[in-house]
């Protein structure tokens, strides 16, 4: 069955619009075009197919997806990495736990987007003191990596280490400046209160558990380091 790039760049992007705009039915008959004409297994419609589950909080399902392509591809960097997600936005942690460990078998130990994604599996459970040291370690091999520095201001301030965070801010702007940055200060205690703000109210607020690129294509949370379901390629 012959395929051109254009062919399958024209089957995502349709399938991606409907994604996007909700409407899942035309969506799913848009990738099972695709599949009949690409090949039931084409990695690329296999991953819209993953993100459609998991759009519509089927985490297990879309999890079950991304395994299946990591199966013919193990090095699947997008397809390890979603599974990942899949898996802790469910709450599934011990098979989260495990699907880290294979991506890091496949992708190297200090991969930084499976490091991410260790750093948010410990968060996730509140282990926020274990999340900064997965951080840091990230951010000690790439300075300039955003992610890795919000996740340690995160952990800090949900720790109440605000002292630590307030000092994790000042190191970030340090490597990438002030506006990604700025408004973490505001969810720090306030000098009038001593509490912190709630995040609500800070603007930028923190991101939310993991499912918001499902929502929008520039929004971001802490799926980050993986690739945008929205775009359906490789993410910052």
């Amino acid at each position: 069955m012959g395929e051109s790039q254009l062919d399958v760049n024209s089957y995502v992007r349709r399938i991606e619009h409907l994604r996007l705009g909700k409407d899942f039915p035309g969506a799913d008959q848009a990738i099972k075009e695709a599949q009949a004409q690409l090949g039931e297994d084409h990695a690329k419609v296999r991953l819209q197919r993953g993100w459609w589950h998991y759009e519509q909080q089927q985490y297990v399902e879309a999890a079950k997806v991304f395994e299946r392509i990591t199966a013919k591809e193990p090095k699947n960097e997008d397809a390890l990495l979603w599974r990942i997600i899949s898996l802790r936005v469910g709450k599934q942690f011990p098979a989260a736990d495990q699907a880290i460990k294979e991506a890091q078998a496949q992708l190297g130990d200090d991969h930084a987007k499976v490091l991410l994604q260790r750093g948010w599996w410990h968060h996730d459970q509140q282990q926020y003191v274990e999340a900064v040291k997965v951080f840091e370690r990230i951010a000690a091999k790439e300075p300039k990596n955003e992610d890795g520095h919000f996740g340690k201001i995160q952990s800090l301030r949900l720790a109440k280490d605000f002292a630590g965070a307030d000092e994790a801010i000042k190191e970030a702007q340090a490597e990438l400046g002030d506006e990604p940055f700025s408004h973490l200060r505001l969810a720090l205690p306030s000098p009038l209160t001593s509490r912190a703000l709630p995040p609500s109210r800070a603007r930028g607020a923190p991101r939310a558990a993991g499912a918001t690129a499902a929502r929008a294509p520039a929004r971001r949370d802490r799926t980050r380091g993986s690739s945008s379901p929205a775009r359906g390629r490789r993410g910052p």
